[in-house]
């Protein structure tokens, strides 16, 4: 990928929280890039703690916190196979979301 894609991505993710910080980028990035797939795979691939991603993945949900919207593109679902764990899926907004990203940094 050449920088000018890259910083358009960049560009098009701050369009969301000019604030926001990259590990909380990273957090829909990763849920997008495999649906499915558990809280717990994300704490692993970015370090972070249980806390750091439930955050994070607050962040994307619906709710941010008590009474505090999110942005509605992730779910968190408790995993009907293995109750212990939540599973990630976007919403399709989410999905939008990223499918608009992926077309920002094709130059699309």
């Amino acid at each position: 990928m050449q920088m000018r894609e890259f910083v358009k991505g960049i560009e098009f993710l701050s369009t969301v929280d000019r604030d926001m910080q990259i590990s909380t980028a990273l957090t829909l990035l990763y849920a997008g890039e495999r649906e499915g797939q558990h809280q717990i795979d994300l704490e692993e691939r970015t370090g972070l703690s249980n806390a750091g991603i439930s955050r994070n993945v607050s962040y994307w949900s619906k709710w941010k916190r008590h009474k505090v919207s999110g942005h509605d593109m992730m779910d968190s679902i408790i995993d009907p196979k293995d109750r212990r764990y939540r599973v990630l899926v976007l919403t399709k907004k989410g999905t939008t979301f990223i499918n608009r990203l992926k077309e920002q940094i094709n130059g699309r």
